[in-house]
């Protein structure tokens, strides 16, 4: 179903029909990529594309459940429809909400459809998240689509999946709690169950930044907290998807972080499970009527 304002909704998809054509489903995860406003050529008239991810469905006559590890994608034809609205006149100057006479035209038809995905490297699940990263130069304009958890019949899920959409390649395995790491003083990696590198490829260096790195733990030092600032829309291109790079900085000084490690408390951890006491030398309550270690930002 559809809806340009809220009121007039049109269905564009069948409740039910074939297998073959976006199988019903619940639980999945949808995303809208908008049209690459720096393309090549701008003359070439590229729509967005609303995707779904997994999800999952039912078979009545078995009385089961099935986690889908499928991807769809449908394109979106410009909108408003002029034509078949408005009948050539200025789409802009009035409202037009859709009509049913609009499939085929500007709204996809049941058949328009791609399966681009039968079953992804993930596992079948429902109830997860999805990401669109925009393709910007901190990223190697790359277009990287995530996938954060979800759930199965018998498991919750704590991975996340990265996609380059552009270049439709398997979908790599970011983070996984099963997946470690760790580097040697001659600066060798290796790497845990299916992200493991030959030791002898002097190639990885140090310097090398693996995904799972930036993934936080109950035991992270609290040092390395960073609230990221994300880009806002690019009001100069009518609302379009700003494509600078996100920013981030320090959640707690270091002024503060060395008066907690003065507390033994040095990670996640242990802020989580400090006692009464602690949090209160944190507050600056060590002393009656004194200020003394307060960390501003505790809470």
């Amino acid at each position: 179903w559809v809806s340009n304002d809220g009121v007039s909704w049109v269905q564009f998809k069948a409740a039910f029909g074939s297998r073959n054509s976006f199988p019903g489903r619940g639980a999945h995860a949808a995303l809208v990529i908008h049209a690459d406003q720096f393309k090549a050529n701008p003359d070439y008239e590229e729509n967005d594309i609303l995707w779904i991810f997994g999800g999952e469905t039912s078979r009545p006559q078995n009385d089961d459940v099935e986690y889908l590890n499928d991807i769809w994608s449908v394109e979106l034809q410009v909108e408003p429809c002029c034509r078949k609205n408005n009948r050539g006149e200025d789409c802009r100057s009035s409202s037009n909400p859709l009509k049913l006479e609009d499939i085929g035209y500007c709204l996809p038809r049941s058949f328009d459809w791609v399966e681009n995905r039968f079953h992804a490297e993930w596992t079948g699940r429902s109830g997860h998240v999805v990401i669109y990263e925009p393709a910007s130069s901190n990223n190697a304009f790359q277009q990287q689509v995530f996938i954060v958890g979800g759930k199965n019949g018998s498991d919750v899920f704590h991975d996340v999946w990265s996609w380059d959409l552009r270049k439709g390649e398997v979908w790599r395995n970011d983070f996984d709690s099963k997946q470690w790491y760790r580097s040697t003083t001659d600066a060798k990696f290796y790497f845990g169950p299916g992200q493991r590198r030959a030791m002898q490829d002097d190639s990885v260096s140090a310097e090398m930044s693996m995904p799972y790195e930036h993934y936080l733990t109950v035991d992270s030092e609290l040092g390395i907290l960073k609230r990221i600032f994300l880009p806002l829309p690019d009001d100069d291109i009518d609302g379009a998807m700003n494509t600078t790079f996100a920013t981030g900085k320090l959640l707690i000084s270091k002024d503060d972080i060395d008066k907690m490690t003065a507390l033994n408390v040095r990670t996640i951890r242990d802020l989580a499970n400090a006692d009464l006491y602690t949090v209160l030398k944190m507050r600056g309550f060590d002393f009656p009527w004194k200020t003394k270690n307060i960390v501003s930002n505790i809470c």
